[in-house]
């Protein structure tokens, strides 16, 4: 297996995701090309988005329940005058009446921008899609929706910091059917390419007059862990009366984490999509795509960062001596007081070490959470 004698390596990988493949096909391509069984990704991102994957090896995985948390900031392209069955672009897109024409005919920026301040700002409470990754009893909530089964799933609190339009274009989508019911594809798919390509300007001369006129969104958010970009899209078309849903999706930061960082490029891991055609238990023949990495096990591992530096990037962190780090490898408390997770650095004659992360037990008094192992550490 490839990187094999890698086993004792820990660190946190940056990979910029391509669209078409799980988080989960990232996760096993890192492992793969690691030769390491303890591959972990925090925050998932869904197939058809791209960018920043944070993903950890060896014992950074203990970190990732911390970055999970982080806040975050995405690119997007929301479409108003179009629903779907997932609110984004690869379900199946839902009918439409002459009332949803006219609401969008009546739109304008102003409008919209006043919408979003008004009542997708700030802290507010947000159904998930019943296309998440939500467990319902048990069972993920993607999974009981392509069943056909009713998925009812709580508001939960959110916060969004920043959620501003960066464009706003009307255009004319051409060969779909004004007479209320927008016209499927055979296959019942949605044609991912039709969030710009074939489209033109309502404006424009020679636009087809059987067309269907949407307005395209790009945004830029940045919100608290949890938000679904896509229940917000779903949701701005509700509150405009015009339906909308997800086109393209970026990630661009999570926490301090960020692609816009200069001197991430020489860290950041890409990876090129291919199919892979095989057949499965029951003979049915399956293509499913597959990612494979850009960069070799070794060059991953260089740019890779140590659990002490992610540590640092991730959390608060405090200095704590032999003794206390020796207290803290047996499990007991500290009297220091901390906020929430916090990582205790030690140092010894190799340098400084994680030792552990600290979370809060009352007063002045915080417990390790995680405990680290002083010798996988580099």
């Amino acid at each position: 297996m490839k990187g094999s004698g890698q086993e004792n390596r820990s660190g946190i990988v940056l990979v910029d995701k391509p669209q078409g493949v799980t988080s989960h096909d990232l996760v096993a391509a890192v492992r793969s090309t690691l030769g390491m069984r303890r591959v972990g990704h925090a925050g998932t991102l869904d197939p058809m988005a791209t960018g920043l994957l944070i993903i950890g090896f060896g014992q950074a995985t203990r970190l990732l329940k911390v970055v999970v948390g982080h806040d975050k900031t995405y690119l997007a392209t929301i479409r108003l005058g179009q629903a779907t069955t997932t609110d984004d672009a690869e379900g199946r897109m839902l009918p439409s009446g002459p009332d949803v024409r006219q609401a969008v005919k009546g739109l304008d920026r102003a409008a919209v921008e006043r919408t979003i301040a008004d009542h997708l700002t700030g802290d507010i409470n947000q159904v998930p899609d019943s296309f998440s990754a939500i467990k319902v009893n048990g069972r993920r909530a993607y999974d009981l929706a392509r069943q056909g089964k009713e998925v009812e799933l709580a508001a939960r609190p959110i916060h969004i910091a920043r959620f501003e339009v960066l464009d706003y274009r009307t255009l004319v989508l051409p060969g779909k059917d004004m007479g209320g019911v927008d016209q499927q594809p055979e296959t019942g798919e949605f044609d991912r390419s039709s969030s710009c390509e074939g489209a033109l300007p309502a404006e424009a001369p020679g636009s087809p007059s059987g067309g269907l006129e949407v307005v395209d969104l790009d945004v830029v958010v940045t919100c608290s862990s949890g938000t679904y970009i896509r229940a917000l899209a779903r949701d701005l078309g509700d509150l405009l009366g015009t339906g909308g849903h997800l086109t393209s999706l970026r990630r661009t930061r999570v926490g301090r984490f960020d692609l816009e960082t200069p001197d991430l490029e020489d860290r950041l891991v890409t990876g090129q999509v291919s199919a892979r055609t095989y057949t499965d238990r029951q003979g049915q023949t399956v293509s499913r795509n597959r990612v494979d990495l850009d960069q070799s096990s070794e060059e991953i591992l260089r740019g890779s960062i140590s659990l002490v530096d992610a540590a640092r990037l991730i959390m608060p962190t405090i200095e704590v001596d032999g003794e206390e780090a020796a207290m803290l490898a047996n499990g007991r408390f500290l009297k220091v007081g901390v906020e929430g997770a916090t990582a205790a650095i030690a140092r010894d004659e190799t340098g400084p070490y994680l030792a552990a992360v600290l979370v809060p037990h009352g007063g002045q008094l915080s417990k390790p959470d995680v405990v680290f192992r002083r010798d996988s550490q580099r």
